[in-house]
Formats: structure tokens, sequence, C-alpha cells
């Protein structure tokens, strides 16, 4: 910082009038200067991360011997701000030779499983991205909570909602990013139905929009609106693959997985009476809230969806996929004709989100 000249300072001070305009022009281009920030960045994170450690231990111990083989596996404890602390068993495939990258893999649910057993052709997919040479990485969500009582189900497992309980997947995500990530890489992910949704909290609300440079979501999200997946009483989305307008109403789901987020029957109980007193928090927990991020500019997102799926996941998917903007635009959607609700329980749509991922995560 100069102190300037002493002896020169009142010949070099300009007068009032100077100073008034000076100071409107740097006013304009300091609004200017917002103005064009808020266009070209995304928003801030709105919800705080929280903190993982991770222990090596045996694949054994977590189940994580079938599937692709040659892992090493952990467990991490992950504390997130206002709900219960989660063990997290996580399942790593290192690439043969040096690493072009990493990606994270999710299923459906509250990723209980993992995903190169839970779906037929899962390791197949699996194993198509480790050869190109990607590192691989899968989350198990297979412990209690501590503390929980009632339903168990992955990092879905409430109370808090889905919003804030996806504090777990974002969380674990910065982990692998920050400990098992080549640095100068690529990361991307890619997640069936919630697991989808679990990649969409982290970018609209957690700020991963950053470090993920490609999303492959499969049959999802499926927390677009949650408020119109519980109350059911939304006209139903035209969605791509040839299958009409198609409700966004959770039916069965809204027992096994939205209920036990908010540790009671909220969800269920709405989709007879179509109204609750948890609208508010239902439209709050959404994706399509007035708190999350939309544009996300350094994110190339992808969605696909099957053919033989009528579920509100593809309700819900094509609905953020309309709101959104990613690194290339408007994403698009793909169809696999022969596909279920589970996509990669068939060889092609297995091999569509392989093709995918080896193609677009660089």
């Amino acid at each position: 910082m100069s102190h300037g000249n002493p002896a020169s300072k009142s010949a070099q001070q300009p007068n009032l009038h100077q100073r008034a305009a000076g100071a409107e022009l740097l006013l304009l281009v300091g609004v200017l200067s917002l103005v064009v920030v808020g266009m070209v960045t995304p928003a801030s994170a709105t919800d705080p991360l929280g903190h993982a450690t991770a222990n090596q231990v045996s694949c054994g111990s977590v189940r994580g011997l079938g599937g692709v083989p040659s892992a090493m596996c952990y467990l991490a404890n992950v504390q997130c701000p206002g709900i219960a602390d989660l063990s997290v068993a996580v399942k790593v495939n290192q690439s043969v030779g040096s690493s072009i990258g990493t990606v994270v893999f999710t299923t459906g649910g509250g990723g209980v499983q993992w995903y190169d057993t839970q779906f037929a052709f899962g390791a197949m997919e699996i194993e198509q991205v480790l050869s190109a040479g990607y590192t691989t990485v899968q989350f198990g969500y297979e412990f209690a909570p501590k503390g929980a009582h009632g339903q168990v189900v992955g990092w879905l497992t409430g109370p808090g909602g889905p919003r804030s309980l996806a504090c777990r997947w974002a969380t674990m995500a910065q982990w692998v990013h920050d400990n098992v990530l080549q640095s100068g890489t690529p990361y991307c992910a890619t997640g069936n139905s919630a697991g989808a949704g679990a990649g969409a909290y982290a970018i609209a609300y957690y700020g991963l929009g950053g470090i993920f440079k490609m999303m492959e979501l499969s049959s999802g999200p499926v927390f677009t609106r949650i408020d119109n997946g519980c109350l059911c009483n939304a006209p139903g989305v035209q969605t791509p693959c040839g299958n009409g307008a198609i409700s966004e109403c959770y039916k069965s789901d809204a027992a096994s997985y939205v209920d036990p987020a908010y540790n009671n029957r909220a969800c269920s109980s709405a989709e007879t009476t179509h109204r609750s007193p948890f609208a508010g928090t239902f439209l709050r927990d959404s994706l399509d809230s007035a708190q999350a991020t939309f544009n996300f500019p350094t994110t190339d997102i992808h969605f696909v969806f099957g053919g033989l799926d009528d579920s509100s996941g593809v309700a819900q998917g094509v609905m953020w996929q309309s709101l959104i903007r990613g690194s290339t635009g408007p994403p698009t959607a793909d169809c696999v004709a022969d596909a279920p609700h589970e996509l990669p329980d068939v060889a092609d749509g297995a091999l569509k989100i392989a093709d995918d991922l080896i193609a677009n995560c660089r």
C-alpha cells in the first residue's frame, strides 16, 4: 500500500463535483460487474457440507467381495448438521496405469446396495468404465444411522427430509474428490432414481457443481417436486420415451422411501387426502425450490430413461431437465427402449450409461 507524496497532495485532490462523478461511475461499474457475474457464475451453496473420516477395511467386512474384483474398501463416518451420523462403506477400483478420471456410481432408493451387485449389468457397466482408464467408486449405505429408530433406508433414513439427508452423499462425494481423485483429472457421477436425486441435490444445494465435470442421471432425479409426488394432484408430465403423460405421484415409493426420510407418514397420508400440513416442507425440500441452483456452467448433465418405465422417476426427472442449464446448455434426454426403471438391469441400458461416461467425463 503506497502512502503517496504529502507535498503534492493538495494539488492532486479532486473537487467535490469530480469526486461525486467518480463515485457515480464507480457505483455504475460495480452494479454492472455484479450483473455480469450473476449471469455467468452459479449460485453458491445454500446448505453446508458435513465432515467425513474414513479408514481402510477389508471388503469382506462391508459385503464388498462381489461384483467387480480387486477393490479397496473403506468405512467412513459422516457427520452432517442437524441429522444423525452415518457410517458409509466405500468401494474403490483403480484403473490399470494412470487414472484419467474418477466416476461415482449410486444405486436407487437409499443406496443400501452396491451398484455392481444390485443391477444385473452393474458390474459390466463399471468394468467398461474401469477398462477405459477411470477410477470407479461406489457407496454402500448399509448401516443404520447413529440412534436410528423406525425404518432404515440408507442415506434417506430420517428424520430431516431428503434435502438435508442428501448432505451425506454430498459430503462423501467431497471426500472422494479430496482423497481418491487424481489431481487434474475430471470427476463425474452417475445414479439411478433416488441415486440420481442424491447427485442432483449435491449440485443444486451443496455447491458441488464446481467439482463435477459430468453427471449421467438415469430414471430420475425423483425429488424435483416432492409436494407433487406426495399430494398427487398435479397434471401428468409429457415424457420423452413414447409413454405419454406420466404422473409425478410416488405411489408405493412414498411409504418405502419418502416417509422414512421424515420419520413419519406425511407423504403416504397426503397421497390419499391430496393435502398436507407438510406441503410447504415438501416444496422446500424439492430440487425446484426458491433456494436451489439451476445453472451449472461447468457440469455436463445427461439424462437417460427407460422405455418401459412409467414411474414418477421419469416425470420428476423430465421436470428437472426442463428447469436446469448445464455446461452445454439445456440438457437432452435419451431413451433405452427395453429398459425398466432399474435401467442397468438391461445390457443396453448399462452400456448406454458407460458409453456416455467414457465419452463425456473429460
